[in-house]
């Protein structure tokens, strides 16, 4: 009886000890996933902080171009009023120009009756 206890319990620290083998391994590998998942935290947050950066980046630079633009816009209705006020005056200056004309040649003629 002895002997098979002595034998079960030989085979019971046997067990053990591969299961202690396991558990190390297993350990292990947890430990080299913790440290993956540590590193890549890190990678992750310098990532999204570079992100954060460049999304800051763009927005001022939208915000930029959205001034540039609206400046622009004001720019060319002024410049389209300007043309508006060019034009009137040109059509101004000829009817003016026609009227002048007109009146010239109806005191020439009344002139020309005088005469």
């Amino acid at each position: 009886m002895i002997a098979t206890l002595s034998r079960l319990r030989a085979q019971r620290e046997q067990e053990r000890d591969r299961l202690r083998i396991l558990l190390m391994g297993v350990e292990r590998e947890m430990d080299e996933i913790e440290s993956l998942i540590a590193r890549d935290n890190q990678s992750l947050d310098r990532f999204v902080g570079m992100i954060g950066k460049r999304r800051g980046a763009l927005r001022e630079q939208a915000e930029s171009l959205r001034e540039s633009i609206k400046a622009l816009s004001l720019d060319l209705k002024r410049e389209e009023r300007w043309m508006d006020n060019i034009r009137d005056d040109q059509r101004r200056a000829e009817h003016e120009s026609a009227t002048l004309a007109r009146e010239e040649d109806l005191a020439n003629r009344l002139s020309s009756d005088d005469i």
